[in-house]
Parts: C-alpha cells; structure tokens; sequence
C-alpha cells in the first residue's frame, strides 16, 4: 500500500556486489504500478545490505521520476530512504520532505 490508500506493485531488478561475507552493495531499477496497471512511476536506487539472522536486510536512498498519475503524483521527483527485508517481509520507503 501506498500511503495507506493506493494499492501498488513494486516490479524491481537489483545488480548487488559483496563487499565481505554479510555486506552488499545493491544498485536497482524498477516501476511501481497501481493495482490496475494503468499509472506508474520509475525509480532509480542505492542499496546497503547486511546479513542480520541469517536475512539480508537492505538500507537505501531512492530518486522517484516524474509521473503524470494522480494517484502517484505525490512521488515525483522525490526521494525516498527504504528498508526492505529479503524474502516475504513489506518494503518500507518513507519520502524525504
């Protein structure tokens, strides 16, 4: 959910380089999409991630483009600090203001 009103999708694509046995180094690409395909926005990402329990946990910055959407229009050209677990677990991005 975006903004606790917009149901979305986060198609993503992440290219990481370890850095030592529980450091990465993530750079990603991706689109979020309303839930009916119509409106979307792309993004662009840097990425920390580290091996907590056996889970890699990433920590990163992400540029928002322009988007002509309503429903997204509060995302352009924003940035945004994310967490994101691997696995089954929400990604979290809070916008910076």
């Amino acid at each position: 959910f975006l903004n606790n009103a917009v149901n979305v999708t986060n198609s993503q694509t992440y290219m990481d380089t370890y850095l030592s046995d529980d450091l990465l180094l993530g750079r990603g690409n991706g689109t979020i999409a309303t839930a009916d395909g119509q409106n979307n926005i792309s993004w662009i990402s840097s990425d920390i991630g580290r091996l907590i329990d056996d889970r890699w946990v990433f920590y990163g910055v992400m540029l928002f483009n322009n988007t002509h959407s309503e429903s997204l229009s509060l995302l352009n050209n924003s940035i945004g600090l994310s967490k994101n677990t691997a696995g089954n677990e929400p990604q979290y991005i809070w916008l910076l203001e």
